[in-house]
């Protein structure tokens, strides 16, 4: 996310400034928000939500302030900011995380024989990605495939080692579990990592949201069947290369991610959703702020 950002900006002439926070939560982001609107002159806002309601009222803060906002991978509220409850920010770019998790649950399913016991490990509640990514594999699971039982989910907290622990007790107390669906990256590396710690790659299957380096070798290794790679790249080059662009040329621009961020393919609209593996574009999302650049007399 940070490299298209940066690229986008540097073809129209926008000065980028990237904040990570070293953790993930609301106790992290609130503060370099804090910091940035008490600033007082940045335009806009980019930013992934680390809790779709806890991040309202320092949003909204922003907005206030004259700062427009815009949400990437994660969203606020329902997400549907023309007539939900939040309304407030620009636009939001994202995957689609419910289509994702159906992709996920399917593929898993193929990958076990289409019966079994398997399990979820997500990162944490109240965050819209992951949420989505849940709802979307137990329904497909619940629907499709009635001879498998979905355990979880566990929450790590964005924590790898974390994810690492829960998924090696839930194969230590079902020795029959048959597959593993990671949420995100953290969900995704550790439960592969305890899956090759008891030694049972290739025969508990891993869904791993997130192409990461490792999941990829996991994947060629025969631990991992599926992987599921989005655009974080794409999200954000979409402000500025879009037919119409959220941020103008000649703009100054802070970019804040939140830590592990992959990023979603999605760019919804306000009237209308694409399939998952298109991008789609909803104004009002994100955290990247920016201030104008104003040229001297």
């Amino acid at each position: 996310m940070q490299t298209g950002v940066e690229a986008a900006a540097k073809d129209l002439g926008v000065e980028v400034v990237t904040q990570i926070p070293q953790t993930w939560g609301v106790e992290a982001q609130t503060p370099i928000l804090d910091a940035m609107v008490a600033r007082g002159d940045l335009d806009y806002i980019v930013t992934a939500p680390t809790d779709k309601d806890q991040m309202i009222g320092p949003l909204k803060a922003a907005v206030d302030a004259g700062i427009k906002v815009i949400t990437v991978d994660t969203f606020l509220g329902d997400g549907d900011y023309v007539n939900g409850p939040v309304t407030f920010p620009i636009s939001y770019i994202g995957s689609d995380n419910v289509e994702g998790g159906r992709i996920s649950a399917r593929g898993l399913a193929k990958a076990i024989g289409g019966k079994g016991i398997v399990y979820i490990n997500s990162t944490n509640p109240n965050v819209s990605s992951v949420e989505g990514r849940e709802q979307g594999f137990k329904e497909v699971m619940e629907k499709e495939f009635p001879d498998i039982k979905v355990l979880g989910p566990d929450y790590n907290l964005d924590d790898q080692n974390k994810a690492t622990q829960q998924t090696a007790a839930v194969l230590e107390r079902e020795p029959d579990l048959a597959g593993v669906f990671g949420t995100n990256v953290f969900s995704a590396q550790g439960a592969g990592t305890a899956v090759v710690n008891a030694g049972l790659g290739g025969h508990v299957q891993v869904v791993a949201y997130d192409a990461t380096q490792l999941a990829i070798e996991l994947m060629n290794n025969g631990v991992v069947s599926l992987v599921l790679a989005q655009k974080p790249f794409d999200m954000v080059t979409w402000l500025c290369s879009s037919p119409r662009p959220m941020l103008p040329a000649s703009r100054a621009c802070r970019v804040v991610s939140r830590p592990g961020s992959p990023s979603s393919t999605r760019i919804t609209s306000k009237t209308r959703r694409l399939p998952a593996s298109s991008i789609r574009f909803r104004p009002n999302s994100g955290r990247l702020a920016c201030r104008e650049r104003r040229s001297r007399d």
